[in-house]
């Protein structure tokens, strides 16, 4: 699970890849926001800097990182 992957939405991370996983993606390709897809390359939602920052602060950040 978590997988980083592309779609037909490139570049993309799939949904199950968390909050340190969408972070790292977005910062390597040096973006602000990213696609969220299913498995089957479905959108499911945008993954953004500032959802990373309210994960950080609800808690789930740490919560992620200990999967």
């Amino acid at each position: 699970g978590g997988a980083l992957r592309r779609s037909s939405l490139q570049p993309s991370v799939e949904q199950d890849a968390g909050l340190i996983g969408s972070y790292t993606y977005m910062r390597q390709h040096q973006l602000t926001d990213v696609p969220v897809v299913d498995p089957s390359g479905h959108l499911v939602g945008i993954a953004s800097w500032v959802d990373v920052g309210v994960g950080y602060l609800r808690g789930r950040l740490r919560a992620d990182a200990s999967r």
